[in-house]
């Protein structure tokens, strides 16, 4: 990564690009929204949201977050995508008794690039 101040050779895409990650399969499912802009050089515009759902009634969508790092100014924007779901919920109790905090680590580069750096449970 490069913090950039100065431009150079017009032969960079400017422009912005979207991107959609996902997580599950039928019964729990998260989504995060990326959107970022760059001039070749540099990273010029960053935006990421995430969302979550789950179709069984023992299982909870209880929230996501996005972790960023370098961005606007930088040669590179990195997003960690964390979503947090219960898989043992009891509507008898209202108690959860087992979560699975699944995530996804991405880079997106000031000319478009995208980098898958890393993922789990």
């Amino acid at each position: 990564m490069k913090r950039t101040g100065t431009t150079g050779p017009a032969d960079f895409a400017t422009g912005c690009w979207y991107l959609t990650t996902t997580y599950g399969y039928p019964a729990l499912q998260g989504s995060a929204y990326h959107t970022w802009c760059g001039d070749g050089f540099q990273v010029t515009y960053t935006s990421a949201g995430c969302t979550g759902s789950t179709s069984l009634p023992t299982y909870i969508y209880e929230g996501c977050q996005n972790i960023q790092a370098y961005g606007v100014g930088w040669n590179v924007w990195d997003v960690t995508d964390r979503w947090r779901f219960c898989t043992a919920y009891s509507r008898f109790t209202g108690v959860c008794s087992a979560r699975i905090y699944p995530w996804q680590k991405n880079r997106y580069g000031a000319n478009g690039q995208v980098w898958l750096l890393g993922w789990g449970n």
